[in-house]
């Protein structure tokens, strides 16, 4: 089978143009390709830069702290040590004591938070001593938040009838409280 000159000029011609083609496709994809690498690229390199400021600035906050951590120890001691609450607890029971009332600590678990630990107080005593322990309660060196407070008058009145004082309690103080803990580190 013999070609005639106009047929292989047409098929030459035709075999060209698909190398063209294929050669155009193939710049062109590759030309994309390198087109979103360099996008990626650039995100890359943005991100890298970010965290590399987030990491001066840790660094700087870090070495700050550590040159003031004289200075930032009041502060530090207005939260309360979340795995030792026990000098917290303490301090309440002693300002109880000091203002006559009895004292009960429940740990509301259902509102604990890392940040903050949930407490349910319960103080009994006479009016005047419970006004006194919200007094001093306020005045703790902790920061505290009172998130429910409620007021009952258990004596039913008897004593007041009867014209006699007695040491049994005569009013109860229902406290829900919030206070900060340290961050652990």
């Amino acid at each position: 089978m013999r070609l005639s000159l106009s047929q292989k000029f047409i098929l030459s011609t035709g075999l060209f143009a698909a190398l063209v083609g294929i050669f155009i496709w193939g710049f062109w994809r590759l030309q994309r390709n390198i087109a979103h690498f360099t996008v990626g690229l650039e995100e890359a390199s943005q991100k890298v830069i970010s965290l590399e400021r987030e990491r001066r600035d840790a660094r700087r906050t870090g070495s700050l702290l550590l040159t003031r951590e004289k200075e930032l120890e009041p502060l530090i001691q207005f939260f309360v040590d979340r795995e030792r609450p026990v000098a917290f607890l303490e301090h309440l029971e002693e300002v109880a004591r000091r203002t006559r009332n009895t004292l009960a600590v429940d740990v509301g678990q259902e509102q604990q938070d890392e940040s903050a630990l949930a407490l349910r107080l319960t103080i009994e005593g006479n009016r005047k001593s419970l006004l006194q322990y919200l007094k001093l309660l306020e005045l703790m060196p902790y920061q505290i938040t009172v998130e429910d407070i409620a007021f009952q008058d258990i004596s039913g009145g008897a004593s007041a009838r009867s014209g006699k004082q007695t040491a049994a309690p005569s009013a109860q103080l229902l406290i829900s409280i919030r206070v900060k803990t340290k961050i652990s580190s």
